[in-house]
């Protein structure tokens, strides 16, 4: 998404606050300010066959939903969406060479249930561990950060999923100022996904900063299968690189 249609859509976005009565947006973010939060809340309140559906079009939210969709649902569930992400990635390149192919099917092996129920076993971790280092070097662009790390791209791909309603309070919350409690970590220093960007140089998972650990699926690293224990540290900014 460009920067002018990003201009374009906050625009519209703002027309929207107006249009709709200012307490059916501003109570939900005052009750949950926190985005993250908020994400979590909304899928909590999801049926079963909403969350389903949901599953089924993961890469049409935001990152921060997936996750909280993906935490509703049985290791089983998470286990189906997974793979079917490495599959279609199979199928949708069929220019994929024998090594690149053998990365992503040997993820779809790990990606079993058991994967998705902490702690992982040791052996499971370092096949992951290794096959994700593995498809940072050999797979192209952002395919490994897309496909290890995100569960789609990092924007959706297609029209937000999301009710407008959600998606004007989330606007709204980000334009809010920072809290001034410690925020939740988000890497891990033995698997740092921080570098799994364009410009690997900029990020680094760093535990010099205070945050609140998370040990509980989803959590950090490939498959979010590794605990939260870190902060992602900013080393140099982008205009400045």
């Amino acid at each position: 998404m460009t920067a002018r249609t990003r201009r374009r859509l906050t625009v519209c976005l703002a027309l929207c606050v107006v249009a709709l009565p200012a307490e059916a947006l501003l109570l939900p973010v005052a009750l949950t300010p926190d985005p993250t939060e908020a994400a979590f809340e909304w899928a909590a309140a999801r049926t079963p066959d909403d969350l389903e559906a949901a599953a089924a079009e993961i890469d049409a939210y935001p990152v921060t939903y997936r996750r909280a969709i993906m935490a509703q649902l049985d290791p089983a569930a998470r286990s189906t969406v997974w793979r079917s992400r490495f599959q279609a990635y199979l199928v949708d390149h069929p220019e994929l060479n024998r090594t690149q192919r053998a990365i992503l099917e040997e993820a779809l092996e790990l990606a079993g249930p058991e994967t998705f129920q902490p702690p992982l076993r040791p052996d499971v971790q370092a096949r992951l561990r290794q096959v994700f280092g593995e498809a940072q070097l050999h797979l192209p662009g952002t395919a490994a950060q897309e496909l290890f790390v995100n569960l789609g791209p990092e924007h959706p791909g297609q029209a937000n999923a999301l009710p407008l309603r959600q998606q004007l309070a989330d606007r709204i919350r980000g334009w809010r100022a920072a809290s001034a409690t410690s925020a939740p970590c988000n890497c891990n220093m033995d698997i740092d996904t921080c570098t799994v960007w364009p410009e690997p140089e900029w990020l680094e998972c760093s535990e010099q900063f205070t945050c609140d650990m998370d040990l509980t699926w989803p959590m950090c690293g490939p498959l979010w299968s590794w605990a939260c224990v870190g902060w992602c540290r900013v080393l140099i900014w982008p205009e400045l690189y």
